[in-house]
Parts: C-alpha cells; structure tokens; sequence
C-alpha cells in the first residue's frame, strides 16, 4: 500500500467514554458505550429506545451519567473536559416555548441566558434569525408560525452563544419532506464552521449531511466510524432500499 493510501488518524472533538446510565429501577439505557466523534456532521442512529436522546442528554449535561464520562479533548467553549458545556448548542427533539413570544423576544431572551455582553445581544439576536432564514418573521409570534418556522425558531437559541458544538435531536421528526429539505439545508450551512451531532431515524438525514455514523442498539454501540466505512456494510444485499438504508439493517442484524 502506498503512504497516500493509509487511512489517515481521526482527531476526535468529543470522546464518549465507556458512559453507562441506569434509569430509577433499574433500566439500563445506556451500556458501556464508546465513540470517538470528529469534526464534521456525526448522525447517531437507532431504533426508538435506543438511547439517542439520553446519551445527548448527558453529552449537553442535562442528565449525569451512571459512570464514564464525555471529553473534549480539543477544547471547547475553552473546556477540555466533561465539566465545561459553554461551547455547545442544543436542540431538544420537543423544545417548545410560550407563544406569545415573538421569534426576536425568545432569541433576545436567550442571549441573556447564555451570557452574550448586553451590548452584542441585539446584533446577535438579528444575526441567529437569520441564519435561520426567519428575518422576515422576527416579529411573529411563535404560535403563529409553521411547524417548520416554530423548529428554526427554537434553534436560535442553541446559536446565539455561537457553539462550537451543535447537538441536534430528531431535528426533522414530523416533518413534511419540503420541511426537511429546508432544514437540511440550513444544517448543512450551520455545519461548515462546527461539528453538528444529529440524532435521527431518517436515512436521507444520514445520505444528505453525515460525514460520520454511529448506531446504537439497546443501549450498546452496534457500529461508530466514518460514513465511508458505513456504506459498504450495505452492499450485496437483495433489497431495493438505499445503500445506507441497508447498511443500517445489516448492522442492527434486521434482514433487508
């Protein structure tokens, strides 16, 4: 093999770290798991029940993990370890918020929450509603917005504190598909200048913005690695589905 043919070591941005959770009574949601994410989109896969959003949920420390913990080995938010979260972004699957916000109040308040210098806050408040494509709805009411403006409008507040990491859970779930072209679309631009960690069970998420795949299964990591290595898992199988589609069947151990 050729020097230029060896695959090239992986900088990991967050470290997940042999992380177990037990739920009251026992459950156990999370087992062991293990994962090494790099700059660049990561979609976390996996059936419901999973433990996608529970591993976010710690990863975001809304939620303390049984035992292991997550690393930013690279920094972020000025941390380079499990206590700092001042670099990250967070969509929760179900965020919602009083509708009698406009979309430029419920940013402008979430500005003061995230500790932007009261003098940035306007500036701010205007640049994060436009890079969710809401400038002209900045004075709406957010019960008078679309499902699909009221869940960009909901991400204003993971951006205005400018994360260098951006967790995103089930961000397109129930959406209609020119809904979620549109939302691809801006994560895709959100992901040029910062690591998105997205969780989902929709595979044209997967085919349209990962660089990165990691699939949980009952709490365990079934496969963690660049999506150049996820595809190929999905070749010489009969079905008519996508390529990654089978891949994911093949490594949950479902016969496509």
């Amino acid at each position: 093999m050729d020097a230029s043919d060896e695959p090239r070591a992986v900088t990991p941005r967050v470290v997940v770290d042999r992380v177990t959770h037990r739920y009251r009574g026992g459950t156990v949601a999370l087992d062991d798991v293990k994962a090494q994410w790099p700059h660049g989109t990561i979609a976390l896969l996996g059936p419901n029940g999973a433990g996608k959003s529970t591993l976010l949920r710690i990863l975001v420390g809304d939620l303390t993990a049984t035992s292991g913990r997550i690393a930013f080995p690279t920094g972020v938010g000025g941390h380079d370890d499990e206590g700092g979260r001042s670099g990250l972004g967070y969509l929760p699957q179900k965020a919602s918020w009083p509708g009698h916000f406009s979309v430029e109040e419920f940013a402008f308040y979430f500005c003061w929450v995230h500790g932007v210098p009261k003098r940035q806050r306007a500036s701010r408040t205007a640049e994060v509603i436009e890079a969710v494509d809401l400038g002209r709805h900045a004075k709406v009411k957010l019960a008078a917005l679309s499902g699909g403006q009221h869940r960009r409008a909901m991400l204003t507040q993971a951006l205005v504190g400018d994360p260098a990491v951006l967790v995103l859970d089930e961000p397109t779930a129930g959406f209609d598909p020119g809904q979620r072209i549109l939302f691809r679309e801006l994560v895709g631009r959100l992901g040029t200048d910062r690591t998105i960690i997205l969780s989902t069970h929709l595979i044209e998420d997967v085919e349209s913005l990962a660089t990165w795949v990691t699939v949980l299964d009952q709490g365990t990591v079934a496969f963690d690695g660049a999506i150049t290595e996820f595809a190929p898992l999905g070749e010489g199988t009969r079905s008519g589905s996508s390529l990654l589609e089978k891949a994911y069947l093949n490594v949950l151990g479902v016969r496509s």
